[in-house]
């Protein structure tokens, strides 16, 4: 009798410590679950907070731009604005360039009001515009009588073009793309905070 007793005792014991083990692991996955589809609700942004997360982004560069360009350059010594002969030097060149446009989010503007977030970025910018060096190719290189080509010449054809690559892009809708990406990008981060604001992104 006193061994059934003390069997019936033991079965009892395992079979709570199993119960309390089954609760323990319903309550960790029930946590996890509600934080995981809760997010971060409970995080309040205000004025200090939604500042300091622009200020870590920095500068963003929301858009790139990549092309492929080919021109020509030409030179040729004058006197009292006349081309002398045999003078002229010419060369084609074509490249790729890279322009990556968007914004100093130091210099944006915040405001929280309740559930409401305003930020305001300043003109969208370039921020780089970069000619990749190992894409350059050199054509029909011409050197004129006393006047041959130097790199001086390359570096102001560079400058020239790279102006005109930037002149078109923004023509094509650079910083209006920048401004789209920018926005949606800035929404996504302060949704990764507290999903409960309602963001609204202008420029200024």
């Amino acid at each position: 009798m006193e061994k059934k007793q003390k069997k019936h005792g033991i079965k009892k014991f395992f079979r709570n410590l199993i119960i309390v083990v089954i609760v323990l692991v319903v309550t960790f996955f029930g946590g996890v679950l509600y934080s995981r589809f809760k997010g971060n609700s409970g995080t309040t942004i205000t004025q200090s907070t939604l500042k300091e997360t622009l200020l870590n982004i920095s500068e963003l560069a929301s858009t790139e731009y990549n092309y492929t360009k080919m021109g020509k350059y030409e030179n040729s010594l004058t006197i009292n604005g006349w081309s002398i002969p045999f003078t002229q030097k010419s060369f084609i060149l074509s490249y790729d360039g890279t322009i990556k446009a968007g914004y100093d989010l130091k210099n944006a503007k915040t405001s929280v009001s309740g559930s409401n977030i305003t930020i305001t970025l300043p003109k969208a910018k370039v921020l780089s515009h970069e000619i990749d060096e190992s894409s350059i190719k050199v054509y029909d290189e011409e050197n004129g009588l006393f006047n041959t080509i130097s790199i001086k010449n390359y570096k102001s054809f560079a400058t020239k073009a790279k102006k005109d690559a930037q002149s078109e892009a923004i023509k094509k809708g650079l910083y209006t793309k920048a401004y789209k990406n920018a926005s949606s990008a800035i929404k996504q981060t302060i949704k990764s905070i507290n999903g409960d604001y309602k963001v609204t992104v202008k420029e200024s």
